[in-house]
């Protein structure tokens, strides 16, 4: 089961598709993109593979070979840690890519990662590294830096995500400001905005104006940002829509 993971990561990266046509050669990728992210979120379910900034707690031994076993658990937690890093970047470049329907499929099966870390980092009692400084900020960074980013894409976040649940407005808003002041200062301090520099600004004001705040009212009665995604969006609806 295991070595299925690494033969998904080659053919979502496109490296097993030899002679196949371009269409289907792309279809195979969504495919293999998205038996990864089911595989990768039943495992955070199941307790085998803890997300980043999380740590697993301490299991108490038994029997004389108990190094023996802790030692085979670190190493498969490793194995599994780079293995999920290499899924991670995989959806983030197909969220990069020049095909506008692989945006959308990587950006969703990306959001349903990140609630999943999120829902298995709350039961595990850790603070939301995912949203601060983990997966999430790293698909807006990758969306706003892409030279391919389609308005499609930032429309349909915004429709599934944005407009509808306030953790995901407040982590962007900071997501967006974190990039603006990073990447577009480094570039202006750089010697002036260049193309690239040019593609991120449009972006980044393009999401930003998508960004809506709702009302008072609608917020005191719990439809705005006491609606949290993790308690909404699970795998099995993002594959279901994809």
């Amino acid at each position: 089961a295991l070595n299925n993971l690494l033969t998904l990561v080659e053919a979502a990266r496109g490296e097993s598709a030899g002679a196949v046509a371009a269409d289907e050669a792309w279809k195979v990728q969504m495919a293999a993109l998205l038996a990864l992210c089911r595989s990768c979120s039943r495992l955070m379910e199941t307790g085998d593979l803890v997300p980043p900034g999380c740590v697993k707690p301490k299991e108490a031994g038994k029997g004389l070979n108990r190094q023996d076993i802790k030692e085979s658990k670190d190493t498969l937690a490793v194995w599994m840690a780079s293995t999920y890093k290499e899924v991670v970047n995989v959806a983030l470049d197909l969220v990069q890519g020049e095909h506008v329907k692989g945006q959308l499929v990587a950006m969703r099966t990306v959001m349903g990662l990140v609630a999943r870390e999120a829902e298995t980092a709350a039961a595990m009692g850790c603070s939301p590294h995912v949203w601060t400084d983990g997966l999430f900020p790293a698909l807006i960074s990758s969306m706003l830096g892409s030279a391919h980013a389609s308005q499609q894409m930032l429309h349909s976040f915004s429709e599934r995500y944005l407009d509808l649940y306030g953790d995901v407005r407040y982590y962007a808003w900071r997501s967006v400001a974190a990039f603006c002041s990073k990447k577009l200062a480094k570039e202006e301090g750089a010697g002036g905005l260049g193309s690239s520099g040019s593609t991120m600004a449009r972006n980044a004001y393009d999401f930003m104006c998508l960004i809506q705040i709702p009302p008072t009212q609608e917020r005191k009665e719990g439809k705005g940002d006491e609606k949290k995604v993790v308690h909404v969006v699970s795998m099995d609806m993002l594959v279901a829509q994809s």
